[in-house]
């Protein structure tokens, strides 16, 4: 899950309270401001992995088979990029980027 302010906060929600136990996994959430989250305690009581960045979340030796990206628009390419080249599979907020190129 990276990004979990703004719209991000929803599909964390999502995440942690509509799925039975066991179902899904969230390996780590990536987001440099996820302290002011309301879901931060719940994140650290779960002792779900908080990293600023992406690249800290693999570099770190995780994986994940999907990322959901959520972050602000201007580091969707960026991240989605970084995912993909890391095996995962990616659920981007629209848009993908603010330009074709």
């Amino acid at each position: 899950m990276v990004g979990i302010g703004g719209y991000g906060y929803y599909y964390l929600k999502t995440l942690l309270e509509e799925f039975s136990p066991g179902s899904i996994e969230l390996r780590g959430v990536v987001d440099p401001f996820a302290e002011q989250s309301n879901h931060y305690h719940e994140l650290k009581r779960q002792k779900i992995p908080v990293f600023e960045t992406l690249e800290e979340f693999y570099s770190g030796g995780y994986s994940a088979d999907l990322a959901v990206i959520a972050s602000p628009l201007h580091f969707h390419v960026s991240q989605s990029c970084t995912a993909l080249k890391n095996g995962s599979h990616v659920l981007c907020d629209k848009p993908i980027g603010a330009a074709v190129q």
